[in-house]
């Protein structure tokens, strides 16, 4: 079996197996060393193919169409300096949880560290960025380096998408010569349908128990604030908006929270916090005795020192990514659960419990809110 044989079939796997995850978009940084995965690419009948010459600027075109879509996007260039070119966007994208699969091209092992041409040190190139890195088998076409690629395809797209979504950094050695054979059935694949590995994701929630307790907590406070951040949700606009309806506390809004604008009236929004936040009447005015926050820390310094200067109040810190989005070391408890699952299930629970109230002492105990 020819090298080049090895080649197109072991690619065409990972390929075929890239597509069946569910990833539509790939964008290219032309250049030599990745010539095979380009072409073979270039070939999948539904894989979209962008090309973008300059690698800086094509990671963070991928990063924007990673963004929008909220689906992982595949990114593709040639070894040596390119792929230190993807880093910023890289680490913009761990840091904005952002699902991309970075595809580097490198030199085989007996090319590297002797100095050859557009050679460097690839391995775990982009360090703690990124949420996983694999150095990839030299090619074979043996059925099982097969589903070795195609089961490193599937992890690697899993993990870029489950929560906290972010990067994850696949390096493939390629010897000369780099020219695929072209083949139109190289796509076909063995009789199993799907992916060899079936990976299913699922939200992060907290116990009926503790729902329950939490609520009962945020319903005893009369005066609350809901802080959103950075937060790339679909369904989180409509469900804060909802609790922050049956709580009665408004919403500061950062400008990345996707809150600002939209269907809903904004009633509940703040958005020139920063303007009178430096106010020390307007801070005392709004001072809560709970804050419920969400997504990343705002951009705002007047935000950051409100939230410190209230470490007195109950604080909430919601996040799907089980991760430590709490630089102001304010918080009163940490929260690991989908953000918009968490407003959906308070606002429910908030309305049975003013239900009960309204029962029991045939008026609601609840903040009405006044008409502007």
């Amino acid at each position: 079996m020819s090298h080049q044989e090895d080649l197109t079939a072991y690619i065409a796997a990972f390929v075929a197996e890239l597509s069946k995850t569910g990833v539509k978009d790939v964008v290219i940084s032309p250049g030599s060393r990745s010539t095979p995965m380009a072409l073979v690419m270039a070939e999948h009948p539904d894989l979209r193919i962008h090309i973008q010459v300059d690698e800086r600027s094509a990671s963070f075109f991928a990063l924007g169409i990673a963004k929008a879509t909220r689906k992982p996007v595949a990114l593709l260039c040639t070894s040596g300096t390119a792929a230190a070119n993807y880093y910023p966007a890289v680490i913009e994208a761990s840091i904005s949880r952002i699902p991309l699969i970075v595809l580097t091209a490198d030199r085989p092992h007996e090319l590297r560290d002797v100095g050859a041409p557009q050679a460097i040190d690839q391995i775990h190139l982009y360090g703690k960025n990124v949420k996983w890195f694999v150095e990839m088998a030299p090619p074979e076409k043996t059925e099982e380096m097969i589903r070795y690629a195609r089961t490193v395809c599937g992890r690697a797209a899993a993990t870029a998408s489950s929560y906290p979504q972010g990067p994850v950094h696949l390096n493939f050695p390629f010897r000369e010569p780099l020219i695929p054979i072209m083949d139109e059935n190289m796509f076909e694949l063995p009789e199993r349908v799907g992916g060899y590995v079936e990976i299913e994701t699922g939200r992060l929630s907290l116990s009926d128990q503790t729902f329950a307790s939490i609520s009962e907590d945020i319903a005893s406070y009369t005066k609350g604030v809901i802080v959103c951040g950075q937060l790339d949700n679909s369904e989180f606009t409509d469900e804060v908006i909802a609790l922050a309806d049956k709580l009665k506390f408004p919403i500061i809004a950062d400008p990345l929270s996707q809150l600002r604008s939209g269907e809903h009236d904004g009633q509940h929004i703040i958005d020139a916090y920063d303007a009178f936040l430096r106010n020390e009447e307007a801070k005392a005015a709004l001072k809560p005795d709970v804050i419920i926050r969400f997504g990343a820390m705002p951009i705002s310094k007047a935000l950051t020192i409100f939230i410190k200067e209230n470490r007195t109040a109950r604080q909430f810190v919601v996040d799907s990514g089980a991760g430590w989005r709490e630089p102001t070391m304010s918080a009163s408890e940490m929260l690991y659960c989908d953000e918009a699952l968490f407003c959906k299930k308070s606002a429910r629970l908030q309305e049975q419990q003013a239900s009960l109230t309204i029962c029991k002492n045939g008026s609601p105990s609840m903040n009405l809110p006044k008409n502007s």
